[in-house]
């Protein structure tokens, strides 16, 4: 509500004469990169005992797990981190190694993983049909956890 509101009134003031200086769109911009700052979720009643498992990685691996996180779309959901919480949320991750063919995720099935793509290429399939695919490095599956909400797509070694 408030981009719409903020575009329309610089949209408004603005007459043919006027050259483009990219104000505009760069304030609505960073409004629509606000949208995402806070994420809400059910609560979780984790067990008190659980503690996550860190999984050490190479330099070589830590800095391809990094370069797909900074291309996500949702790399704004990294940048508070610190340097050592970026740390930990990468040895956290654990390896697995799929097959071509292989579903890595699946349509309308519960969000439990994000993914990191290390080596080779995803499809993603929507109803059956392939509507995309990713080359590593990349990361996907990031949306069921942000949202709370069933896979949109199914994603597919390829």
């Amino acid at each position: 509500m408030g981009c719409s509101s903020s575009s329309a009134a610089a949209n408004a003031t603005r007459t043919t004469e006027d050259e483009f200086d990219g104000e505009e769109e760069i304030a609505v911009a960073m409004k629509v990169k606000r949208r995402y700052k806070n994420v809400f979720a059910e609560s979780q009643n984790p067990d008190a005992n659980w503690s996550p498992q860190e999984h050490a990685k190479t330099p070589a691996e830590v800095a391809r797990i990094s370069s797909a996180l900074e291309s996500n779309k949702f790399s704004d959901l990294f940048q508070s981190f610190t340097s050592s919480e970026m740390a930990k949320f990468i040895n956290y991750m654990e390896k697995e190694e799929v097959s071509a063919g292989t579903n890595i995720m699946t349509q309308d099935e519960e969000g439990d993983y994000f993914y990191v793509l290390d080596s080779g290429t995803v499809d993603f399939e929507v109803g059956g049909t392939k509507v995309g695919s990713s080359s590593a490095p990349a990361s996907f599956g990031e949306l069921a956890l942000i949202f709370g909400s069933p896979r949109q797509g199914t994603g597919k070694g390829a």
